[in-house]
Formats: structure tokens, C-alpha cells, sequence
């Protein structure tokens, strides 16, 4: 009895484990991949569940417990790159993709699908919600979204034809990049291109880390001192001048 009981404990266990593991890069999660486009890695991260965001909001997600990536992931002078995107199999066909503002179109729901779930499978197995794996596996975001070449970059395996889905990151001379997170609904039904919704502003910071709709960068003290030295000079030379 005692036998049967810790073999059930065990497959219990392994149960467990194996749920967890199939907790990350699933269906309707929303992903980040940053890669190195004169290197070797990408990072590919789990921001969550992005299945609730269909429409344009203006409210702050600051994706609480994300993981971050930093340079020391990459080469020494990488040249790296950030996409978003999610998917949701089924008879609806949604998808998210990250793009420039000003407007976004959608194509060919089977290649983006399709793509979406190798990459899914390739880092599921990880049981984490980054993995840093080299780009060109053959399950790679590179590989599938990119097709494993910069002719194709950032068109999510040829679903937005302008392959305008990626921005440079570690070159934003703010310490950030912008782009907008595009809403496609129902793609598997379309018999041409179809106009993205923008639902909010997608931040990628050179520290590592995402935002929806971005707060307010605050301006640094030094600035307002900075200004204010500067304004007290032009007072004091009009007094010299008068």
C-alpha cells in the first residue's frame, strides 16, 4: 500500500512539473524577442497573457515580474533588434504584432500561424519565461519569423509585407525604443490585406524592460538646474547690457 502510495505521489509530481513547464510561450501570450543581428542570440521572453487587449487603451501595463535582457546576453558590439507578437489559434485567428506608428497591414494568417507555433514548441520545453537560444535553430524566431535572412526581417514570416514589425533597440539615443502593438481580429478569414488596429504605445527600455502606454519620463533635476544657471546668465547680461 505504502508503494502504490508514493508511486501516485510521483506521477503526481511529474504531472506537476510538466504543467509548469507548458506555462510559458502559449497561446495568446504576448512576445518580446530581442536579437543580435550581427551575432548569434536572440532572447526570446514571456510577457504573459495579451488575450484581453483587442481594443486601443490608453492605461499603463507595465508587465509586473517580466524578465529582462542586457547586453552581456549578446556579442560584444551587437546590433540588436526588438519584435512583439502573439497569436490565437482557432476559428477567430487573432493576432498581435508589434509596428511603426502611422499603420500597419496583415497577410497570410497561415505563415504567421504557423511560425507562431514552432516558436512556441521550440521554447516551451524550457519551462521558463526567457530562454536565450542561438538564432539560427531551426525553430528560432530568426529562423521562422525572419526566415533566416535581413530581406525578410521583421515581416513575421512574410504576414506584413512592408516588414516593418522590428526597431532598432540598443541604438534609441533616449534609452528607449517605441512602437505600437497592432490588434488583427479574425485574420483566418480575410481574403485581403487587413488594416492592424493600434492599441497602445509598446516601449522597449536599454535596460531590459516593456511597457504598454508608457507614464511620463520625469525630467532629471540636473535639467531644471541646468536651466535655470542658464536663464540666470541671460538676466545678468541684460543687466550688463542696460
Amino acid at each position: 500500500m505504502k508503494k502504490i502510495v508514493m508511486l501516485i505521489m510521483a506521477i503526481v509530481l511529474v504531472i506537476g512539473v510538466c504543467s509548469n513547464a507548458m506555462a510559458y510561450f502559449e497561446d495568446q501570450h504576448l512576445f518580446r524577442v530581442v536579437y543580435d543581428r550581427a551575432g548569434t542570440n536572440e532572447v526570446v521572453t514571456d510577457l504573459g497573457l495579451i488575450s484581453s487587449l483587442t481594443a486601443p487603451t490608453t492605461a499603463n501595463w507595465a508587465f509586473a515580474g517580466q524578465s529582462t535582457w542586457d547586453a552581456s546576453m549578446f556579442s560584444a558590439s551587437p546590433n540588436l533588434y526588438v519584435a512583439y507578437f502573439a497569436q490565437k489559434a482557432g476559428s477567430t485567428g487573432n493576432a498581435w504584432t508589434s509596428g511603426p506608428d502611422g499603420g500597419q497591414l496583415f497577410r497570410q494568417w497561415s505563415a504567421f500561424s504557423s511560425g507562431g507555433n514552432s516558436i512556441k514548441a521550440e521554447y516551451q520545453m524550457y519551462g521558463t519565461s526567457q530562454v536565450i537560444g542561438p538564432k539560427t535553430d531551426n525553430r528560432s524566431y530568426w529562423s521562422v519569423m525572419d526566415q533566416g535572412t535581413l530581406g525578410a526581417a521583421g515581416s513575421f514570416n512574410l504576414a506584413i509585407a512592408a516588414k516593418n514589425g522590428e526597431a532598432a533597440v540598443n541604438t534609441a539615443p533616449l534609452g528607449y525604443v517605441d512602437q505600437m502593438l497592432y490588434f488583427y481580429g479574425s485574420v483566418n478569414s480575410f481574403t485581403s490585406n487587413k488594416v492592424g488596429v493600434a492599441l497602445a504605445t509598446i516601449r522597449t527600455y536599454s535596460d531590459g524592460h516593456t511597457e504598454l502606454n508608457p507614464s511620463a519620463v520625469p525630467v532629471p533635476a540636473a535639467v531644471y538646474l541646468l536651466g535655470s544657471g542658464l536663464l540666470g546668465l541671460v538676466g545678468i547680461r541684460r543687466k550688463m547690457a542696460a
